[in-house]
C-alpha cells in the first residue's frame, strides 16, 4: 500500500551482479513471507510495518560484513503485540540472544551485548532496569562497529588487574511503553508504533506449555534462515537524494535488501516516511546544546512561551544585550541542562552572535540579523523568525526597487 502524498523517489536498483546468490535469494524471499504472514496473524501491524519488520530481521544475517546496524524499537502500550514480535524476530534472525533489562543493570547489559557481538540481542522490557541513560547509551553506541566497544577492568591471578576492550557491536531489537530519552539512540533508530486492535483476536506464535513455535511451517523458517549464513552479504547501497544521511544509514539495509528481492512496492511506500523521520531528526537537532542556547535566547528577545504574560503580539522584540547569567538559569530551569557560561558564550559565537562586556559582566548582543543568521545555522525556525525573516527581506528590497522606479523614470 503506498503511502499517501508519498514523493516520487527514484531509488536506485542494483546494477551490480547480485551479491547474494539466488539460492539464498529465494530463501530470503521465502523467509520474509512467512515472517509477514506470521506477524499478520498475531500482531495488529499494518502491511508496511510488518515488511519493515521482516527485512530488518533478514538484514540481521549480513552482520559480519556491516559496519552500522540500525536498532529497531517496538513502542506502544502493553499488550499491543510487541513481544509476540520478538518471538517471530527471534525465529528468523541471526544468533538470537536474549536479555531482560528490568532485571539487568548497565554493566550487565554490557557483558550481555558483548556476548552478542555480530548477533541479534533480544530485549525485553527496553524501559525498565530504572537506570535509562546508561543503558540507552550502550544500546546506541552499539548501532556502529568503530565505536561499538567498552572498557572493562579485570582481575588477574596473582593480583593486579589488566584492562579489557570488550565488542559490542550487533543488531538491537527492544521493546518500550515509554518513548526513547536519549535523542542519539532516538536518531538512530528504525521505531515500530503499536495501537491496541479490540476488534479482532490474535493467534499465539508459540505454545504457552512448551514453548516451540506452534506452527510447523515456521519452525522450518529458521532453519531456512540460519543456513543463510555468515557468507550473507547485502549490496551496496545508493544515496537518495534529498533525505538526510543518518535516516538513510537507517534504512539502508531494508532497501538494500528489498533492493535486491526487486520489491518496488515497498520501495515506494517508505518514501513518506524516509521524509517524515528526516523531519523529525532536523526537529530533534533544535534539542542539542546549541539548539537550546539559541531557544534561550530568542525566548528573552521575544518572550517566554512558557509565560503567556511575556508572549503577546503586541510587545516588540527587545533587542540588544542579554546577560549569559539569565541564560544560564533559563537552560537549567527549563531545559534541566547545566552550562557554564563560557560554554553558553562560546556556543552562541558559534551560531551567529557576538558576545559583548557591558557593566562588567559579558552578554550575547542581539541583533534582527543575528538572530536570523543564527536560525539557520541551526536550522530552526518558528512564526515569529519567519516574520523577522520576511520584515528584513522587505527592508533590503526596498532601496532596490526605489532605484530601479528612478531609473525607469518612474516617481
Amino acid at each position: 500500500m503506498t503511502a499517501p502524498n508519498a514523493p516520487a523517489f527514484s531509488f536506485p536498483t542494483s546494477a551490480v551482479p547480485l551479491a547474494v546468490p539466488s539460492s539464498s535469494i529465494d530463501a530470503v524471499k521465502q523467509c520474509v513471507s512467512l515472517m509477514d504472514h506470521a506477524l499478520q496473524e498475531s500482531t495488529g501491524l499494518n502491511p508496511l510495518q510488518r515488511k519493515k519488520i521482516a527485512y530488518w530481521t533478514l538484514a540481521t544475517h549480513s552482520l559480519p560484513q556491516a559496519q552500522k546496524f540500525p536498532p529497531l524499537c517496538l513502542y506502544g502500550r502493553f499488550s499491543c503485540g510487541k513481544s509476540t514480535t520478538m518471538e517471530i524476530i527471534k525465529n528468523f534472525a541471526r544468533i538470537p540472544f536474549l536479555i531482560n533489562l528490568r532485571r539487568a543493570t548497565p554493566a550487565m547489559l554490557r557483558d550481555h551485548l558483548a556476548g552478542a557481538q555480530d548477533a541479534t540481542a533480544i530485549i525485553e522490557e527496553g524501559d525498565g532496569g530504572g537506570q535509562e541513560d546508561k543503558s540507552e547509551g550502550l544500546i546506541s553506541d552499539r548501532y556502529q562497529r568503530s565505536t561499538a566497544t567498552a572498557d572493562l577492568k579485570k582481575a588477574i591471578d596473582g593480583g593486579g588487574w589488566t584492562n579489557l576492550k570488550l565488542k559490542l557491536f550487533g543488531a538491537t531489537v527492544f521493546h518500550r511503553r515509554i518513548p526513547i530519552k536519549d535523542p542519539a539512540l532516538e536518531s538512530r533508530a528504525l521505531i515500530i508504533k503499536y495501537r491496541p486492535k479490540y476488534d479482532r483476536e490474535y493467534l499465539p506464535f508459540l505454545n504457552l506449555e512448551t514453548g516451540a513455535v506452534i506452527n510447523a511451517e515456521y519452525a522450518k523458517g529458521r532453519t531456512i534462515a540460519t543456513e543463510l549464513g555468515p557468507q550473507f552479504k547485502l549490496p551496496p547501497f545508493q544515496p537518495i537524494p534529498g533525505i538526510a544521511g543518518r535516516i538513510q544509514v537507517n534504512y539502508a539495509p531494508l532497501i538494500s535488501l528489498a533492493t535486491e528481492l526487486g520489491d518496488t512496492t515497498f520501495i515506494s511506500s517508505i518514501a513518506a516516511d524516509l521524509q517524515a523521520d528526516s523531519a523529525a531528526l532536523k526537529e530533534a537537532q533544535g534539542t542539542e546544546p546549541d539548539g537550546l542556547v539559541l531557544q534561550a535566547i530568542l525566548a528573552q528577545v521575544f518572550g517566554d512561551l512558557a509565560n503567556s504574560n511575556n508572549f503577546l503580539p503586541s510587545i516588540p522584540p527587545n533587542w540588544g544585550y542579554v546577560k549569559l547569567g539569565v541564560l544560564k538559569e533559563y537552560l537549567w530551569k527549563e531545559h534541566r541542562v547545566a552550562l557554564d557560561q563560557r560554554q553558553i558564550a562560546a556556543m552562541a559565537r558559534d551560531i551567529g552572535f557576538r558576545t559583548v562586556k557591558s557593566h562588567g559582566v559579558t552578554a550575547v548582543d542581539t541583533t534582527p540579523q543575528s538572530a536570523v543568521d543564527a536560525c539557520r545555522n541551526c536550522e530552526y525556525d518558528d512564526l515569529s523568525i519567519q516574520k523577522l525573516r520576511d520584515d528584513l527581506s522587505r527592508l533590503e528590497s526596498t532601496p532596490k526597487v526605489k532605484e530601479s522606479a528612478k531609473e525607469k523614470g518612474i516617481e
